[in-house]
């Protein structure tokens, strides 16, 4: 009985630890991130972005930084 126990304790627990990658690939975030450059290479400052969501057509927008840099949150599947 005891065996039994610590058998079914042990599986439980393998197969808790084998799920643990799969929570990974389940998410959907990060971030998208770039510099807006003239065609000599200068940074481009107050340039506006957007960011286009592909399911549903929802839109982010910001300007770039003073070094042309911008940055959005990734949490759907977004066009740039």
């Amino acid at each position: 009985m005891q065996l039994k126990k610590i058998s079914l304790l042990l599986s439980g627990i393998l197969c808790a630890l084998l799920t643990i990658p799969a929570w990974g690939q389940s998410l959907t975030t990060g971030d998208i991130a770039g510099t807006v450059l003239d065609p000599s290479g200068a940074a481009l400052p107050n340039i506006p972005v957007t960011l286009t969501n592909l399911d549903n057509g929802a839109k982010q927008m910001q300007n770039t930084n003073t070094t042309g840099a911008y940055r959005f949150a990734l949490y759907w599947r977004w066009r740039g």
